[in-house]
């Protein structure tokens, strides 16, 4: 049986490479965007807890000098412009990942289209094996059947 070669390999180990490529950066985005939703939510947290050891929960502040308690806000303020800021940077980093998810599924598909060629090619060139030795067992029949019906006449 002959060993069956696909001409496109070349091409198919190329959309392979540039796959992995492809999903490494995507990889390397979403780390990113992960680590970005990371540190929103420690911010969060500590502006949260910064609020709540400040009293700010509702309860009235007692026997507290006016320069405490603009330096509290102006602290807690802080952290919600940090907070909106590594938002923006959140967006931004989703905006990229979009992007190359996007290519993502591009080098995917293309490295598909040909893995699916070389499938058919290779179930047509099995097809045409088959054919190739099936006609090799009627002939070796047909010799038989000849010699066969050449010793008993």
């Amino acid at each position: 049986m002959a060993k069956f070669r696909f001409k496109l390999d070349a091409l198919l180990r190329l959309r392979e490479l540039e796959e992995q490529e492809v999903e490494r950066r995507f990889q390397e985005v979403d780390a990113r965007f992960r680590q970005k939703e990371n540190e929103i939510d420690a911010l969060a947290l500590e502006r949260d807890e910064a609020k709540q050891r400040y009293g700010w929960g509702g309860e009235s502040q007692r026997n507290v000098d006016i320069e405490t308690v603009l330096q509290q806000r102006r602290y807690i303020n802080s952290m919600y412009q940090r907070i909106l800021e590594r938002g923006s940077e959140l967006r931004k980093i989703g905006e990229e990942r979009e992007i190359v998810r996007k290519e993502l599924i591009e080098a995917s598909t293309r490295k598909k289209v040909v893995e699916k060629l070389r499938e058919r090619r290779f179930k047509a060139f099995q097809e045409e094996e088959n054919r190739k030795e099936q006609r090799m067992f009627d002939e070796l029949g047909q010799v038989y059947s000849q010699r066969a019906e050449g010793e008993v006449t």
